[in-house]
């Protein structure tokens, strides 16, 4: 079984665009529901994508708060026919996962309402590029100096 998100459109992608761009030393958060109720998908489009991915076989496993992506769970042959892709095992530097063949369609039904499926590719996994330096730390008035 592969668990994967389907990412929606906003109802106010201008809005969250701004939103986002916002200087943060403003420090207006919004808390998750904040950011479904002026930002999230519309109700109709959750339940239209929702109803035609569980038509297609898929398991719905629950929403995201913000109301940006619904997660589902399918047999790799499902996602095969529903994106009109081949999801294929394959290994990379020393680790096997999966991965589309060839990218992906949205079906013509969720046009319009989705914006993208994510978590399809098990290969590729998140490197920090964190870097510890070989200076000494000390405190200061000024705060934290590295020498």
């Amino acid at each position: 079984m592969v668990n994967f998100m389907v990412a929606l459109q906003s109802q106010n992608p201008g809005g969250l665009f701004a939103a986002a761009k916002q200087n943060p030393k403003n420090h207006v958060r919004l808390s998750a529901q904040q950011v479904a109720a002026a930002y999230g998908a519309t109700p109709q489009s959750i339940m239209a994508v929702t109803q035609f991915m569980q038509d297609q076989g898929f398991v719905f496993l629950g929403e995201e708060p913000n109301g940006l992506a619904l997660q589902f769970q399918g047999l790799a042959g499902q996602i095969n026919s529903a994106f009109q892709t081949s999801l294929e095992r394959y290994r990379f530097q020393g680790h096997t996962g999966y991965a589309p063949a060839t990218g992906i369609a949205i079906p013509s039904p969720l046009t319009g309402m989705v914006s993208g499926v994510l978590g399809l590719d098990t290969l590729i996994r998140p490197v920090s590029n964190l870097q510890i330096a070989n200076s000494k730390i000390r405190k200061s008035q000024a705060g934290v100096v590295f020498d």
